[in-house]
């Protein structure tokens, strides 16, 4: 099978992902901008990755304190609760980067932390002291009754001043939480109902996550994944043992990374009309950059980027949103909330006008409808999140600002083509794996007469799963590349199928 005259020349392979919109410095927030640099420049990973965590950190700190109204006068409100990942190769440095952003939100997780064992030490004294009053009242009441004054004002003053005092008992101290890599529905319930503005879910595999649902016994955990990322909705839940667990607001972001081709299979359940729930749509801030050349950079860490950075994160999760940045609290609602300047709001008519007019376009694939459609509330959540970084940065007060309207719709063109890109990954994935496999078979990796597990068992990008490694050699049969034949062993045994190489490939280029 390697004389070259038994060959038919072999075909171009292309396997091209689309390509992106590069993220600019102007999209950073100009505060972080100089720390997110630098992390990407030490680390020499794509600076989208620290990018895009500190923005869903961002959007997880403010939570439900604080809500944009998009239309001047409609009530429509929008949490600007974000979920999002990290598309890349097992080397492309997703962890690190979202380790280096997120120790600022375990910072200020340590400082509540100490903040709430000094609380506790004061509640136990309070709790001792209010006790010891009890009793003393307790015995005062039956004084009174052994007496046989019940009826006396004597007894009804120190039943009331007993009731009065069994009414107000110490407050016991809150643990404020920030994140948690525990994404089991029964402790996010728990943790939600003593944090109402919101929590993190940080997982360094996104893949687990999604398919955690899927489990026997958790069938149900999707629909409270898709409640909680809308950040308004409210829950009671009965458990034997433990009571009532009654939350007045759910609000959870994630965040993690992924490698493409596990990414393919949750994409693969947009395309289908039954298991499409609208849940891998909410990953609005998904980013899946190129990787660029790297060089060796032994520097230090900007300190002074890293404590400004630190500072305006502080001063966000310790804002009030309603006396620092005019956000309005309307009777019956949770959530106060900003609308846009009128500058702001005449750029967010244009863009969602623009908007729904894509979307009733039906030349666009349905998957990709369905995620832009999410973009409805990306928008205006984005221009809050940098408004209210202003703020914070004492750069701005009231309205959200033209200025972040600008920046959000920037950035929504931005995640868009990172999404196309992600999107077509998996509608073209035979083509995608077989371009990978085109690249090793050139360099060599494989002998000549190998079979599908021999290339499964490599565990190269896209190319693990077995379904996409038939269909990834089956390409490259049809492209020439590539002769199969069913080989049965002499000493009997499992017909294999073997494929074996034409020798012309390395005289071909493939991109």
């Amino acid at each position: 099978m390697t004389q070259e005259n038994e060959w038919l020349k072999p075909e171009k392979i292309t396997s091209e992902l689309l390509s992106v919109e590069r993220l600019t410095e102007e999209l950073i927030p100009e505060p972080f901008r100089a720390w997110i640099t630098d992390i990407s420049r030490r680390m020499q990973c794509p600076v989208d990755y620290p990018f895009a965590t500190v923005i869903v950190m961002c959007s997880s700190i403010i939570g439900t304190r604080c809500s944009i109204r998009p239309k001047s006068k409609d009530s429509w409100q929008v949490v600007p609760n974000l979920w999002g990942g990290l598309v890349g190769s097992p080397s492309a440095l997703k962890t690190p980067a979202i380790q280096e952003v997120t120790k600022m939100l375990t910072e200020l997780e340590t400082n509540k932390f100490n903040e709430f064992e000094n609380e506790q030490i004061q509640y136990q004294r309070d709790l001792r002291t209010w006790g010891l009053r009890k009793s003393i009242l307790e015995d005062e009441l039956k004084k009174a009754y052994k007496s046989k004054k019940s009826d006396s004002v004597d007894a009804q003053e120190v039943e009331s001043r007993l009731n009065e005092h069994e009414d107000n008992p110490p407050k016991e101290p809150i643990l404020r939480r920030y994140s948690t890599s525990d994404s089991t529905v029964p402790k996010l319930q728990e943790l939600m109902s003593n944090n109402p503005q919101g929590i993190l879910v940080l997982r360094d595999e996104l893949h687990g996550f999604l398919t955690s649902m899927e489990q026997e016994g958790r069938e149900t955990d999707r629909a409270f994944h898709l409640e909680a990322w809308c950040g308004q909705g409210s829950f009671i839940l009965d458990r034997i043992g433990r009571g009532t667990i009654r939350s007045e607001l759910i609000c959870e972001s994630v965040f993690g990374s992924i490698q493409p081709a596990r990414i393919i299979p949750h994409i693969r359940q947009t395309l289908s009309g039954s298991a499409n729930d609208g849940l891998f749509q909410r990953f609005q801030i998904l980013v899946y950059p190129d990787i660029t050349s790297w060089s060796y950079i032994d520097k230090l860490p900007d300190k002074d980027a890293e404590n400004r950075a630190f500072r305006l994160i502080k001063k966000l999760n310790d804002m009030d949103f309603i006396k620092d940045a005019g956000a309005i609290l309307e009777e019956g609602n949770k959530i106060p909330y900003l609308r846009f300047t009128l500058e702001g709001q005449e750029l967010f008519r244009a863009w969602i006008s623009d908007l729904e007019g894509r979307l009733r376009n039906n030349d666009e694939p349905p998957a990709i409808q369905e995620h832009l459609g999410k973009y409805r509330s990306l928008m205006p959540s984005m221009a809050l999140i940098h408004h209210l970084l202003d703020v914070a940065d004492g750069k701005a007060h009231g309205p959200v600002s033209l200025a972040s309207a600008r920046l959000a719709a920037a950035s929504c063109d931005y995640l868009e083509s990172h999404a196309r890109r992600i999107y077509y990954l998996a509608g073209n994935i035979a083509q995608r794996a077989a371009g990978n496999l085109s690249k090793k078979i050139k360099l060599g990796t494989l002998n000549d007469g190998f079979t599908a597990r021999d290339v499964q068992r490599k565990g190269w990008s896209l190319l693990t799963e077995k379904e996409v490694v038939n269909s990834a050699l089956n390409e490259l049969v049809e492209a020439n590349w590539l002769k199969s034949k069913n080989q049965t062993p002499s000493h009997g045994g499992k017909t294999k199928e073997i494929f074996y190489i034409n020798p012309m490939v390395n005289n071909i280029s493939n991109t």
